[in-house]
């Protein structure tokens, strides 16, 4: 029943931080840092499928490009970027499901 438990906080923490990242994602990333032109939303879930093919690198985010131009990217950044920030979220989603996973909530044994 521990186990149980356990795996229940893990995965209802682990979704709650996946929410909470898919917004500040797009909020902060997609369409501000980086643009694919035939970007679907939830970016989040799209590791490393950020920008494709030709990349151009802009001063200025355009999100209304059309799919025959290419992805851009924001001058400064890099795909390794988004991939750094993406796996920092994961890791910190990942340990601190892990760590409620590990304590007692008020009313659990």
């Amino acid at each position: 029943m521990k186990t149980i438990i356990s795996l229940t906080k893990f995965l209802v923490v682990l979704t709650i931080a996946t929410i909470v990242w898919i917004v500040v994602w797009q909020c902060t990333l997609s369409g501000h840092v980086y643009d694919s032109t035939d970007d679907m939303g939830f970016d989040y879930f799209s590791p490393g499928d950020w920008v494709r093919g030709s990349i151009e690198y802009v001063d200025i985010i355009d999100t209304s490009r059309t799919m025959d131009m290419p992805d851009s990217i924001k001058k400064g950044w890099t795909t390794h970027h988004l991939w750094g920030i993406w796996l920092i979220m994961t890791a910190f989603s990942v340990s601190l499901s892990w760590a409620a996973s590990k304590i007692s909530w008020a009313g659990s044994h």
